[in-house]
């Protein structure tokens, strides 16, 4: 996969391009070495608090959806070397 890009909405004042997902997206990166990486996403964020949703949640929620995201690439066996594949 080339020039991976991931927007977020919700999590930011104005919708945000996660850098570090759209970088992993782009490369073969084995679980062990990037798990921690995917996880990373609830730390790009800068979520406010409003009545839609607390900062709390948002964060929290990036952070599942990073895990979700990494669950779909092993699914697609894009942890896998790329010889294997």
């Amino acid at each position: 996969m080339t020039h991976a890009r991931l927007a977020l909405g919700a999590v930011a004042p104005v919708v945000m391009l996660s850098l570090e997902v759209g970088g992993l997206l782009e490369e073969w990166c084995p679980t062990q070495r990037c798990g921690p990486r995917w996880r990373g996403i609830a730390q790009e964020v800068h979520p406010i608090d409003d009545i839609r949703g607390g900062a709390a949640y948002r964060r929290s929620m990036a952070g599942v959806f990073g895990w979700a995201l990494q669950t779909a690439y092993e699914a697609a066996g894009m942890n896998s070397s790329p010889e294997g594949r």
